[in-house]
């Protein structure tokens, strides 16, 4: 329940930014890209209706790899069954189921 609470206090403060990115560089990279528009900001993916249902969320990275920004986000069901998404960072992403 705590994890829950402290993640919606923490949405609308990453409303505008991005999620942990692999490095410093990178890290800049994504907050640029976020900011004019490029990359969809946390929030806004955490909105997604195919994102609903799947648990609470226990870990977020953004990642640049082959040229492209993702969103590694995990989520654990109420069984305690991990649920991995890969998710495209730009605003018409969309999912990947990776497990």
């Amino acid at each position: 329940m705590r994890r829950v609470l402290a993640l919606l206090f923490l949405i609308p403060l990453m409303a505008g930014a991005p999620a942990h990115a692999d490095d410093d560089d990178d890290h800049d990279e994504a907050h640029e890209a976020v900011e004019r528009g490029a990359l969809a900001p946390l929030a806004e993916v955490l909105a997604r209706p195919e994102l609903k249902g799947l648990g609470d969320l226990v870990r977020v990275r953004l990642a640049h790899e082959e040229g492209r920004w993702v969103y590694r986000l995990r989520f654990v069901d109420p069984s305690g069954v991990l649920r991995d998404r890969e998710i495209d960072a730009t605003r018409d992403g969309s999912p990947h189921k990776r497990r």
